[in-house]
């Protein structure tokens, strides 16, 4: 498990080092998962005509009703890459994102999952709001969160 963090957080840094048309932002990130929580670390990167790109790594925590097995609290630590459009309105910047992820199982029983989260959110200034819906074959539900980038 350490190896996939240690390699998704170096992937994280690779890219920030990217030149592109402006400077990386990076930032940390917390939020509600239904039912559960979430907390990871982001990188933005603007990109012409009003796209970014937004790779992030958070740990989920979610309780999952296993039917006949009971209710079980798995935890998941989740790389994703968002592509986001948006308007840029001076102190505002709504936009719509798209984001591939895979979740990486915390316990050892379980086997990799991937899936897509389709939503939007707003940037004001140095914090970004964040609500999207996801999709996989293990769950799906909304999650919302609250990213503050340095």
């Amino acid at each position: 498990m350490k190896k996939y963090i240690i390699a998704i957080f170096t992937v994280c840094l690779l890219l920030g080092s990217l030149n592109l048309e402006a400077q990386p932002r990076y930032g940390v990130k917390a939020g509600y998962s239904y039912p559960g929580f979430l907390a990871g670390v982001a990188v933005n990167f603007d990109l012409p005509i009003g796209f970014a790109l937004q790779p992030e790594v958070q740990y989920m925590q979610k309780v999952m009703d296993m039917g006949y097995l009971g209710t079980w609290n798995l935890g998941f630590v989740e790389p994703g890459i968002g592509l986001q459009y948006g308007l840029d309105l001076m102190l505002l910047r709504p936009f719509v994102a798209v984001t591939p992820f895979l979740s990486i199982p915390t316990d050892k029983d379980m086997s990799l999952n991937y899936g897509v989260g389709v939503g939007g959110g707003l940037d004001i200034w140095h914090f970004q709001i964040h609500a999207q819906y996801k999709w996989s074959e293990l769950y799906e539900g909304f999650e919302i969160a609250l990213a503050y980038f340095f």
